[in-house]
């Protein structure tokens, strides 16, 4: 989910959260891989992306959602967690996605 700032220069960006899955199931093989680590890649490589005026925080979903880590331009801070995530529980897809929304309507506008 994301949120685009309006204002130019360094208080525009984007704000973004990235849910991400850890239920039991992230734990099986796919491909050779871990579908967890695969994520985590991905998820990583996502962030390395970023801009440097984007905000992105971190929530993580099993049996419940979880805020990892809240917005910020800290990208090596939201890296480092998502390497510390780890398979476990159900999947409240769900719960995940709400407080993803609950954390974009926090700081303000909301776009689709």
């Amino acid at each position: 989910m994301a949120s685009r700032r309006k204002a130019p220069g360094p208080t525009s960006g984007m704000d973004i959260v990235l849910a991400m899955d850890v239920s039991g199931s992230m734990g099986e093989t796919f491909r050779g891989k871990r579908k967890i680590d695969a994520a985590i890649q991905a998820g990583s490589d996502f962030v390395r992306l970023m801009g440097p005026y984007d905000q992105i925080a971190l929530v993580n979903f099993s049996s419940q959602a979880n805020i990892v880590s809240d917005l910020t331009v800290d990208k090596q801070r939201v890296i480092n967690a998502l390497s510390k995530l780890t398979p476990g529980g159900y999947t409240a897809l769900g719960d995940g996605l709400w407080l993803a929304l609950d954390i974009l309507e926090k700081r303000g506008e909301i776009k689709p």
